[in-house]
C-alpha cells in the first residue's frame, strides 16, 4: 500500500499556532508538508475578541471558512463590503478577492476552520495595505450593529 492510500490524522493539539502575515492565529493542520495532498489544505483560525486581520488576497486559491464559535464579518472586494457569518455558516471567497476577517465581538473569540485550494495552506497570501483604511472604517459600525442585534435577541 502506498503512502497516498493511507489516511493521515493530525491531532490539532499537536500543531502549534503561528501568527500569519495577515495577522491571524493559524494552525495549519493538513497540507502538502504533512500529507501527499493534491490541491487542498485545511487549518484552524482563532481570532481573539476585537481581532481584525490585515487586508489580503489569496492570489491563486479559493478558501472556505466555517465559523465554529463566535460571529465574524468578512469584508470583501475593493470596497470592503461586509458579509456576516456565525456558527455553522460557511463562506466561500474566490481566488484573487481581497478580504479582511473581523471578529464582531470585543469580548469573545472566533474559532473557524479554513479549507483552501492552496496545498501549502498559506503560500499565496499577498497583503493589501492599500485597503487598510477602508476596512478600518467599516469595523466600528459592524460591531455596533452586532452588539445591538445580540442585545435585542438575548444572545450572549
Amino acid at each position: 500500500m502506498s503512502f497516498a492510500q493511507v489516511p493521515v490524522v493530525v491531532r490539532s493539539r499537536d500543531v502549534l499556532q503561528e501568527k500569519s502575515p495577515q495577522a491571524q492565529l493559524l494552525r495549519p493542520l493538513i497540507h502538502r508538508g504533512i500529507a501527499p495532498v493534491g490541491d487542498i489544505s485545511i487549518g484552524s483560525v482563532v481570532m481573539p475578541g476585537g481581532g481584525i486581520s490585515e487586508p489580503h488576497v489569496h492570489e491563486y486559491s479559493e478558501i472556505i471558512v466555517l465559523v465554529l464559535e463566535g460571529h465574524a464579518a468578512t469584508l470583501c472586494g475593493e470596497g470592503m463590503d461586509p458579509v456576516l457569518h456565525g456558527p455553522g455558516d460557511p463562506i466561500w471567497v474566490p481566488a484573487g478577492v481581497p478580504h479582511v476577517a473581523v471578529n464582531l465581538s470585543l469580548d469573545h473569540h472566533v474559532v473557524a476552520i479554513e479549507v483552501r485550494t492552496d496545498p501549502h495552506f498559506n503560500k499565496d497570501v499577498v497583503l493589501r495595505p492599500d485597503l487598510r483604511d477602508v476596512a478600518q472604517a467599516r469595523v466600528p459600525g459592524l460591531r455596533v450593529d452586532h452588539d445591538e442585534w445580540r442585545a435585542k435577541n438575548w444572545m450572549v
